[in-house]
């Protein structure tokens, strides 16, 4: 398992957009699949209806909709964070020493 974690951050910093987009692709799919498996159409909780079907065109979509959104625009947006808010916010309690 270390050697996995190893070998991830080595390719997220090497290749950070493209693991960024699999990344926010694998974990909008495997949300999907959860989701439409296990909780939707599945009745009351306690109950012993079969799993749901999977749709697979919404569960593509979520995939693009997760790559695109979590791999590219929050990326690109939370760096621009610390340029667009004002330097007070970087002084916080902790910083200053009031604790």
């Amino acid at each position: 398992m270390l050697r996995l974690i190893t070998a991830y951050n080595t390719l997220l910093l090497s290749r950070p957009t493209l693991i960024n987009f699999l990344s926010g692709g694998t974990l909008a799919l495997a949300g999907d699949v959860v989701c439409q498996r296990y909780l939707e159409g599945s009745g009351p909780c306690g109950s012993k209806s079969p799993p749901a079907q999977i749709s697979w065109p919404r569960a593509l979509s979520m995939t693009a909709f997760g790559s695109l959104y979590s791999g590219g625009v929050c990326v690109r947006v939370f760096a621009l964070y610390p340029s667009l808010t004002p330097r007070i916010f970087e002084a916080t309690a902790v910083r200053r020493g009031a604790w």
